[in-house]
């Protein structure tokens, strides 16, 4: 299959790039045994663009994650990117305060988070700017927040399909680093600033 010129240097064209290159081919595999191609990382990022549209993100809005590695960070990942809007890592290390500080920093529009650990967002909501709308992550034997929507079934609801707003190398990922100077701190990178200054142009 040719390959369709990349518009720009942003990771959702260039992941779309490879997807539409080879759609078949093993894109990522868990420990768990979970292996998805790349046409089905694909349509798991187009499905978490779309769900989180539907709940009032747009382009230049804050999506915060806290989950530990697993599959819904890079659909979180790849879906921000694909709406333009700046997903914002939340360290699952993280005590209560320092949630509290990342989320009322980055005011995001929507905060993902595994249902295990989604009660520390729960106890940080009414100090921050605005109520995100909260998506967890469900897992075994763990109730979902309340007020918290279904992860898996705000995706099942949304479209696997692309279409959306042209984007660009100028998009950003604001990425919060913590050190031994006090509380984390949000580093804002360019898609393309972060392609050629952390991934090596590769």
């Amino acid at each position: 299959m040719p390959t369709r010129p990349v518009p720009s240097f942003n990771f959702a064209d260039l992941f779309e790039a490879l997807a539409d290159a080879d759609p078949g081919r093993l894109a990522l595999a868990t420990s768990g045994g979970e292996r998805l191609s790349y046409g089905a990382l694909d349509a798991r990022a187009n499905r978490f663009a779309h769900a989180i549209a539907r709940l009032g993100a747009q382009r230049g809005d804050r999506v915060a994650v806290l989950a530990h590695n697993r599959v819904e960070w890079i659909d979180a990942l790849l879906g921000c990117f694909k709406l333009g809007a700046l997903p914002v890592n939340v360290n699952y290390r993280y005590r209560t305060p320092e949630i509290r500080h990342v989320l009322c920093d980055a005011d995001p529009a929507v905060v993902v988070a595994e249902a295990r650990l989604a009660g520390a967002v729960a106890e940080c909501l009414p100090d921050l700017p605005r109520a995100p709308a909260v998506l967890a992550v469900p897992g075994p034997g763990v109730a979902l927040p309340a007020g918290a929507l279904d992860y898996d079934s705000a995706l099942a609801e949304a479209s696997p399909d692309r279409g959306f707003p042209p984007r660009s190398g100028d998009d950003g990922y604001l990425l919060y680093t913590g050190g031994t100077t006090g509380l984390p701190k949000g580093v804002l990178w360019t898609h393309e600033n972060l392609l050629f200054g952390a991934a090596g142009g590769g």
